[in-house]
């Protein structure tokens, strides 16, 4: 379940998010804030004008976080393949698109540089898009890290 969202906040675009454990992991802020951004604003750009986004952080796995951003509008199978090579806009009818093509491919250098995967699902059954992000708890070549926590 995610946080109450009034029709206020669905006209401006706003989010759900749904935490319900312990985040901790060893990244540095400004690479977990650009991944969280450039996921987030490529479900405001290509996800359906007016339906929600949908952010789940899961803490359950005592060695990883995820991070689950689902939007609504399913990427069509030619676009799906290459989403994470460098600029591909994946631009279709009536997108909202101003980027370069470059938001997830640095998302997906950013996560496995720290350890981490990203994999993205789409289907046109469901009329949804969903990235989920994995990031170790811990980085994998600083055992002694201070973990980053959430607040």
């Amino acid at each position: 379940e995610g946080l109450p969202v009034d029709d206020h906040m669905m006209e401006r675009g706003e989010a759900d998010i749904i935490s319900p454990e312990e985040l901790a992991a060893s990244a540095p802020f400004d690479r977990l804030s650009q991944v969280a951004s450039n996921v987030l604003g490529n479900a405001g750009q290509h996800g359906r004008a007016g339906d929600p986004i949908v952010i789940h952080l899961d803490g359950t796995s005592p060695d990883e976080i995820r991070f689950d951003v689902r939007n609504a509008g399913a990427v069509p199978a030619a676009i799906l393949t290459s989403v994470f090579d460098p600029l591909q806009a994946g631009r279709r009818p009536g997108d909202r698109s101003r980027g370069l093509g470059l938001g997830l491919f640095i998302v997906r250098e950013l996560v496995s540089a720290h350890g981490g995967t990203v994999e993205i699902e789409s289907s046109a059954d469901m009329d949804a898009t969903t990235v989920t992000i994995r990031l170790p708890r811990r980085a994998p070549d600083d055992e002694a890290a201070t973990p980053f926590a959430s607040a």
